[in-house]
């Protein structure tokens, strides 16, 4: 199925399921693809608490890319008391942190949407 651009929601709340879905995605798409295992898994859902633990409104962002009910992209920007960042070397493939204030949690969601 072809995505248009204008069939596409973008939501800047999280709604039930939404974290779970995102950590099932990044699981089944990167071990899929790249072999990963449980321990990466486990490593989004960390990043997935921390977020959702400290989150902040005023200084954290969540955008969600919805097409026909289902997320298709997500994009998550976190910020750091200690304004420090993790090196990407240290972390897998596409899972990117960037800033020394902020963090960003990209995943292809859907290998099969166009854009």
């Amino acid at each position: 199925m072809k995505v248009e651009l204008e069939d596409i929601v973008i939501r800047n709340e999280l709604v039930p399921g939404d974290l779970g879905y995102v950590i099932y995605l990044h699981g089944s798409l990167y071990g899929r693809e790249y072999g990963y295992g449980i321990q990466f898994e486990t490593y989004v859902a960390l990043g997935m608490h921390e977020f959702y633990k400290k989150y902040d409104q005023e200084r954290d962002r969540v955008w969600i890319c919805d097409h026909s009910s289902r997320i298709i992209g997500f994009l998550l920007l976190m910020h750091r008391e200690n304004n420090s960042a993790q090196h990407p070397s240290r972390k897998s493939h596409r899972c990117q942190e960037a800033s020394s204030t902020t963090r960003f949690h990209t995943c292809r969601c859907n290998s099969t949407a166009n854009s």
